[in-house]
């Protein structure tokens, strides 16, 4: 995977509807050579789908993520167990022991399952939990009261496979081009749905790291952290903060090469606006169908 794959690759993530025509002016690029990209990464396995899932806006829920140290196997008994939690959607392991889980919370009540589940079946003795900033406000009680039947079955339909076409959408649930198209941009600008990927960089044999960065007490991180962006642009691809942690930063970094990765590593160990960093290679990476996936389905088959 080459820097413009990576570059394709992270506007499909934001927008996985994102049309061939905008990518090739986004590129410079026709639209076929976008299209043998999109083809390539897929055959490849980088790629291995484009999704759509009810939006932070129509959830309200709480994204969290917990770090720790493991002993963990990776095989399908851990996998099994994971995804009968129905709250964790990912899966990373470093190289070091170091692993991260990312989860979905209905409500903070969620919060003790999940740390009580890293702590006694995946054997992370001191897990720590990080607030993924910032979380959506709720737009009714029940936000999901703000979509009609037609939404939720606009949205299931694309669920695996989000680059669908209008036309197709209409013929399969029988209604309106016209209409599809209505709800389907309301959707969107209203944030109730999330259009991305099911991405493995990792397939194309580039390496994956994850820098957990503490940011100086004397410092602007936001300030601090934009030019950061710019000089280590691509391998920097983008980063998490957490609101109970603001003074911590993870960065998620791309590099084709070990000898490129630890030119980066040593470059960045020595930022002055970071008190510490550390930098793992993810070795493995699993992403689960939650309760989010399982609400979207139950709501999509209710009769209207």
């Amino acid at each position: 995977m080459d820097e413009t794959d990576l570059l394709l690759s992270l506007k499909l993530l934001v927008n996985s509807r994102t049309s061939l025509n905008d990518l090739a002016k986004a590129f410079g690029m026709s639209i076929n050579a976008i299209h043998k990209r999109i083809r390539v990464l897929t055959d490849l396995g980088v790629i291995r789908e484009f999704t759509a899932r009810l939006g932070p806006m129509a959830l309200g829920a709480t994204t969290v993520l917990v770090v720790g140290r493991s002993e963990l196997r990776a095989d399908d008994a851990l996998f099994e167990k994971i995804a009968q939690t129905q709250l964790i959607y990912w899966l990373g392991m470093g190289a070091e022991k170091r692993v991260y889980i990312g989860a979905y919370l209905r409500d903070i009540s969620d919060l003790d399952s999940l740390t009580r589940f890293a702590k006694d079946r995946l054997g992370i003795d001191d897990p720590r939990v990080l607030i993924h900033a910032p979380s959506p406000p709720r737009l009714r009680k029940d936000p999901l009261l703000n979509l009609k039947s037609l939404d939720y079955r606009i949205i299931y339909a694309l669920h695996h496979d989000s680059r669908k076409t209008i036309p197709v959408l209409a013929d399969e649930l029988g209604i309106s081009a016209k209409t599809i198209r209505r709800h389907l941009r309301n959707l969107v600008e209203k944030q109730l749905v999330e259009l991305s990927l099911k991405w493995f960089p990792d397939a194309a044999n580039d390496i994956i790291s994850l820098a957990e960065c503490n940011i100086t007490s004397t410092t602007d991180s936001e300030k601090a952290l934009k030019p950061l962006r710019k000089k280590y642009s691509p391998n920097w691809m983008f980063e998490h903060r957490f609101t109970n942690q603001p003074g911590f930063c993870l960065a998620w970094l791309w590099t084709p090469t070990m000898k490129e990765f630890q030119g980066v590593y040593d470059s960045m160990r020595a930022e002055p606006i970071f008190d510490s960093i550390n930098i793992e290679i993810l070795h493995h990476g699993v992403l689960f169908d939650t309760w989010r996936d399982s609400l979207l389905k139950e709501r999509a088959m209710q009769q209207p």
